[in-house]
């Protein structure tokens, strides 16, 4: 997993939009993404989902996991493209078409999603993905991969 950090809390408060809503939508966009960087199926990969009357806390964090029982490795292969995977996420929350906060079927509502796509938020996911991304460029550089 990946804690959102601090910047992208502060800026969404600031901005009154809701954390959870963009940690559960970013984790959505991230699910889409997956099998262009890696070989998966939807139901091999899963995330955390919001749910309308969650009560227990949870931390603010993009988490993917394997579905399946034993895992067959695809979040791990995933993690290892994890910065270009953020910049396909990105890619996808910023030029869908659509102008509904919550996204459409295809940038950000899931089949298999336990939280029935509710609680999402693109433009709080935007802040989280880029403020993500700029913590990576502070840490490292990414990997350049040939064509």
């Amino acid at each position: 997993w990946v804690d959102v950090p601090s910047s992208a809390i502060e800026k969404m408060a600031s901005l009154n939009l809701d954390a959870r809503s963009g940690v559960h939508a970013a984790n959505h966009a991230l699910l889409i993404v997956a099998p262009l960087f890696v070989v998966a199926d939807a139901a091999d990969i899963s995330t955390e989902h919001v749910y309308p009357r969650q009560h227990r806390p949870r931390p603010l964090r993009l988490i993917l996991y394997d579905a399946r029982p034993g895992g067959l490795g695809a979040a791990d292969a995933l993690f290892r493209r994890f910065h270009a995977a953020l910049g396909q996420a990105r890619r996808l929350l910023s030029e869908c078409p659509c102008r509904f906060s919550s996204g459409c079927p295809a940038c950000l509502h899931v089949h298999t999603c336990s939280g029935y796509n509710a609680n999402l938020d693109r433009r709080a996911a935007r802040i989280i993905v880029d403020a993500v991304l700029q913590e990576l460029r502070s840490i490292c550089q990414p990997v350049v991969e040939a064509p």
